[in-house]
């Protein structure tokens, strides 16, 4: 089998832990860090890479390869793209070949998974303002309720946010393609003018660029495949 699929990770400051990846066949997995030693989980991994990059918060490092992974030059010539956040930890990366069969070639269909707790886009946007509000840790530490008010309210101009499936954004799977290129630059653009709280501009953008979200309906966390852990 030809390596087909470029699997990005980052993690910036060391917020989680490196975790071993079980073999890969197809698979190029690149961990992407501001941390050059990182035990022998490493060599698990195709490649452990410490580029440059300006001084910044370490969420919004980690995010910029998220939302930007098709301009890094290791991807280059995959089909295939897909993300983990770095708080999975893999039992098996089988389903992503599997999910590169639901996707489409020329990106108008992308493999997300259900968020496990909200269903729709209004619901999140009014979950975490609400949380903020009542001085939840977690959230008002991260995230600004001006500017997630701001988001939501430029998003609610042209779309139904009460109709719009909320999705996971740790996990996805997309065509390394113009259109999804395109996606993922007004993805970043928007965390860079509203928040990093990223996955609620998921389907408006999503559905903007004329990208269809297929569903991986999975217990985001713990299955067969991975099991997600929650870090501070």
């Amino acid at each position: 089998m030809g390596t087909s699929i470029a699997l990005v990770t980052a993690n910036m400051g060391g917020i989680d832990p490196l975790f071993a990846l079980p073999p890969h066949p197809g698979i190029d997995a690149l961990y992407y860090t501001d941390v050059p030693s990182l035990g022998s989980a490493a060599s698990t991994w195709t490649r452990i890479l410490v580029p440059p990059y300006p001084a910044s918060e370490p969420r919004l490092k980690a995010k910029f390869f998220k939302c930007q992974a098709h301009h890094l030059p290791e991807v280059r010539g995959y089909p295939w793209l897909a993300w983990a956040d770095a708080s999975f930890e893999f039992h098996s990366l089988e389903f992503l070949t599997e999910w590169s069969g639901f996707a489409a070639p020329d990106g108008s269909r992308a493999v997300f998974v259900p968020h496990p707790d909200r269903q729709t886009v209004a619901q999140e946007y009014g979950y975490v303002l609400r949380q903020i509000e009542l001085g939840n840790p977690y959230l008002a530490g991260r995230y600004s309720a001006e500017a997630l008010e701001r988001e939501r309210e430029f998003f609610s101009r042209i779309h139904d946010l009460e109709a719009l499936k909320l999705w996971a954004g740790g996990l996805w799977l997309m065509a390394n393609a113009s259109r999804t290129h395109a996606f993922l630059d007004a993805w970043w653009n928007c965390v860079l003018r509203f928040s990093i709280l990223d996955q609620a501009a998921l389907s408006p953008l999503l559905m903007e660029h004329g990208i269809e979200p297929v569903g991986f309906d999975v217990d985001l966390s713990t299955n067969q495949h991975f099991t997600r852990h929650v870090h501070p």
